[in-house]
């Protein structure tokens, strides 16, 4: 009895690893079909509009203030923003 209950459980437990590799493996092959090269020809840079005015008011601003930039957030408390910088929560 022992030995049919652990080949039982060792059997569903197979399955369970299985089922979702087989599942995987066997998508359809038209998804292959839509592939690009490179899905980012057509992208576009974001310039924040609030960075670029900020730094269009600064002499020799002009020069960077159409240059895309990154944000850095190090603390959460800055994701809604403060009377000096809008955060992201005006996304």
């Amino acid at each position: 009895m022992a030995v049919r209950l652990g080949a039982r459980l060792t059997a569903m437990v197979a399955a369970m690893i299985l089922l979702p590799v087989a599942v995987v493996l066997g998508g359809t092959p038209a998804a292959a079909d839509t592939r690009v090269d490179n899905p980012y020809v057509a992208a576009e840079r974001y310039v924040d509009p609030w960075w670029s005015a900020s730094a269009a008011a600064e002499p020799g601003g002009a020069a960077v203030a159409g240059q895309p930039t990154g944000v850095w957030l190090p603390r959460v408390s800055l994701i809604a923003g403060t009377a000096s910088s809008p955060g992201c929560a005006r996304i």
